[in-house]
């Protein structure tokens, strides 16, 4: 399809045949199209700004095989709601940009990287967004002036770019991944964001949920029965070595034997003396 083939036309329904291997950059910019079905096509690229400024737009349905969403493919349209090909794999630049009427937005676990600005200023967005343990890289400013209330980072590493914040942030914002990981990082090095643990099980004695039994779980402990310092459920659990349901100095003394002895804590042990 070639490029400008619909664009500022009067077309309100596109259903495309399985054939159609790509649409053309602004193919579609300013039309008055409210429905686009692209699910029978086979492989499809939408081209640079393709629905672009398209105001009517409320239904679209993209086709499972797309691994891309080129650059302002979406920007400035409509529509609330929007479901993402389950082998997506780029999000380009201010590909659903100012798209002020998105309520919610599920990622596929195939996604890797979310480019810059990608939904800057969805302002409908809000709840939870949840990125899969498959994503890489989170870009600059890609959810700014948005309200969500939380953002889930399952992959411990993923690379985050400023993407949550803005001059605007103006509300405290929760920010949810692993204990060392670069969401823990970013919350940290923000005042308006606050980290919170993702509450997995535990192996006993890995109080710090890093598939270790070392200083930093006897650290934690010491923390917790001296100063009183908070474990969340995950945490509490692994803590309790001897299962007895009370977190106290001889769960401490297991651990320490554990990291003496380099050896991991039974997760079936009865007491602390049996390691």
């Amino acid at each position: 399809m070639l490029t400008y083939a619909f664009a500022e036309s009067a077309v309100e329904e596109i259903v495309l045949p399985k054939g159609l291997y790509s649409a053309g950059s602004y193919a579609f910019q300013k039309s008055l199209v409210k429905t686009a079905d692209f699910s029978s096509c086979q492989s499809l690229e939408l081209g640079y700004g393709c629905f672009a400024n398209c105001l009517e737009l409320k239904d679209i349905r993209l086709s499972d095989n797309t691994k891309t969403i080129h650059s302002r493919t979406f920007y400035d349209c409509t529509f609330e709601e929007i479901k993402l090909p389950s082998n997506l794999e780029l999000i380009r630049e201010e590909a659903f940009g100012n798209c002020e009427n998105l309520r919610s937005i599920v990622f596929p676990e195939t996604l890797k990287k979310i480019g810059n600005e990608a939904f800057l200023g969805c302002k409908s967005l809000s709840g939870e967004i949840v990125f899969p343990a498959s994503v890489e890289c989170i870009n600059y400013e890609s959810f700014r002036l948005t309200n969500v209330d939380k953002y889930i980072v399952k992959n411990p590493n993923t690379e985050i770019r400023f993407s949550f914040v803005g001059n605007d942030l103006s509300k405290e914002t929760i920010v949810a991944g692993y204990y060392n990981s670069t969401a823990e990082k970013v919350a940290e090095n923000n005042e308006l964001l606050i980290f919170e643990p993702l509450c997995v099980p535990l192996k006993k004695g890995d109080v710090n949920g890093d598939d270790e039994i070392n200083k930093t779980d006897i650290s934690i402990m010491q923390k917790y029965l001296v100063r009183g310092e908070k474990l969340v459920e995950a945490q509490s659990n692994s803590a309790d070595v001897n299962g007895d349901g009370v977190i106290n100095v001889f769960d401490t003394i297991s651990i320490k034997r554990a990291v003496t002895h380099r050896k991991k804590v039974c997760k079936n042990a009865v007491n602390y003396g049996k390691i």
